[in-house]
């Protein structure tokens, strides 16, 4: 992965295989010339380290989370908090399908 704690965007998905599906939105940001922290943390598998790297990207000076996650999708929530920036949820369909992730900005 990719990045730097504070950077103006965290690009969060819950397993490498969704690396491909959430690869355009990082990409996007990238072009609009944003930073971005781009990371696998899972908030069922590793919660303790999810909810740390959340408070310590937050204060370090994220604005936004772009979260991508399938099955119960609770990466999105788990990046929330009373402190914490805004949170864009990506749900991912089943492998079979294609996911639903272009992030599209408007000038």
């Amino acid at each position: 992965m990719s990045g730097k704690l504070g950077s103006d965007v965290a690009v969060l998905m819950g397993s490498k295989s969704d690396l491909e599906i959430m690869r355009p939105a990082a990409q996007t940001c990238r072009k609009l010339g944003l930073s971005v922290d781009v990371r696998v943390l899972s908030a069922h598998r590793t919660p303790e380290q999810t909810a740390a790297y959340v408070r310590d990207t937050a204060k370090a000076g994220t604005k936004v989370f772009i979260c991508g996650a399938g099955g119960a999708a609770h990466l999105a929530g788990a990046s929330r908090g009373p402190h914490h920036p805004p949170s864009l949820a990506c749900p991912l369909r089943p492998a079979a399908c294609k996911a639903w992730t272009r992030f599209c900005p408007r000038p």
